[in-house]
């Protein structure tokens, strides 16, 4: 019997020293098992802490954008607002001074037109106003009589280009 009691005192121990072994085993799995709990737990903090700052940055760099898009969408309205302002006040710039010009011209042609029928009726009138034919062949109407035939040949000539024109 003293041997069997033995065999079964080795064999409690030996189970007694296996029963230890796993429970340290498994006591050291369980705080391994806790330790990377934590720190992935400390990990997800981290990541949800990076989402919420980029998140954050997302929105302001959208509001940003938003911003700068209205801005660059108002300075270029008022751009555009100032370019047809400044075409519309050309056109009646343009317009104005070609009414200007259309009017000084007319006033330019009325003055050649009333130049020419002045010289017109100038010509007429000294043609009636010259001495009879037999009159101009005298000695003492000499330098006028020739003179006024002189007037004659270039005053239709002058007249007739100035009156086409």
């Amino acid at each position: 019997m003293c041997k069997i009691n033995h065999v079964e005192r080795v064999f409690l121990d030996s189970l007694a020293e296996q029963n230890e072994t796993f429970r340290g085993l498994f006591k050291r799995s369980c705080q391994e098992a806790q330790n990377d709990n934590n720190a992935l737990s400390l990990a997800l903090k981290a990541v949800r802490t990076q989402n919420v700052i980029l998140s954050t940055d997302l929105e302001a760099t959208r509001k940003e954008v938003k911003d700068l898009k209205a801005a660059l969408s108002k300075d270029f309205d008022d751009k555009l607002a100032d370019i047809r302002n400044e075409l519309l006040e050309f056109r009646v710039e343009t317009h104005g001074q070609l009414a200007s010009l259309g009017t000084h011209l007319a006033e330019l042609i009325a003055f050649l037109t009333k130049g020419s029928d002045d010289k017109k009726r100038e010509d007429s009138s000294s043609r009636h106003r010259q001495p009879p034919p037999d009159d101009q062949s005298r000695p003492s109407g000499g330098g006028g009589g020739t003179g006024n035939g002189a007037d004659e040949q270039s005053r239709p000539v002058g007249s007739g280009s100035r009156g086409e024109s």
